[in-house]
Formats: C-alpha cells, sequence, structure tokens
C-alpha cells in the first residue's frame, strides 16, 4: 500500500503541515523524502509532519526525521511531528526530540 499525504499552510500560524496517511514501510521512503521536499518549498517556519494516522511505521522513518530535523533547524525552522503515543515512546527513546519536536495524539 502506498502512502497518501497532503500539505497545508497556515498563514496565521506561520506554519506547513504534512499530513501522511496509509503505510509508513522502506519502500515507501522515496514517496516520504519527496513530500518532505514539498514541505520545505512552503515558506512558514514552522513545519509539522501529522503522522498520527499510519497504519506501520518503518524505522529508517525514525532517521529520516532527524535528518529533516537538523535541516529545519539549520535554515532556521522548527520540526514537529504529530503522532500517536505508542510511537512517540519510540522515537523519544531514539533521541528524536533533540531536533524534532514531538506532539503526541490522542487516539
Amino acid at each position: 500500500m502506498s502512502i497518501d499525504y497532503k500539505l497545508s499552510f497556515l498563514e496565521e500560524r506561520d506554519a506547513c503541515v504534512l499530513k501522511i496517511e496509509g503505510n509508513l514501510d522502506f519502500d515507501e521512503r522515496a514517496t516520504f523524502l519527496e513530500a518532505m521536499e514539498k514541505l520545505f518549498q512552503l515558506p512558514g517556519k514552522k513545519l509539522v509532519v501529522d503522522i498520527s494516522n499510519i497504519s506501520r511505521f518503518s524505522s529508517v522513518y525514525i532517521g529520516t526525521l532527524i535528518d529533516q530535523g537538523g535541516r529545519a533547524r539549520a535554515d532556521g525552522r522548527i520540526l514537529s511531528a504529530a503522532m500517536l503515543e505508542k510511537m512517540a515512546r519510540v522515537c523519544r527513546a531514539s533521541g528524536m526530540e533533540q531536533v524534532v519536536h514531538i506532539i503526541v495524539v490522542k487516539e
């Protein structure tokens, strides 16, 4: 199953949101990186990746989000990731919060 994504810009909050649905399996990495590239092209200072509605999450995306968090920081921006508590626990254990703000979304 592929992933679907939608980008939006919330001008009043100076934020861009990338909402992803589907399975973030390893095979979807190219599509995910394409979506992230489009997110970075939007003008907001705050970048949010909403992965709270995904079915599966490959560990490769933890590293990818950490890399993108470093990229955002270098650009003077803030990257946040919205996710369910179960996933947030794993991401916190990886040290992701050093460069990506984790937002826990209730089920």
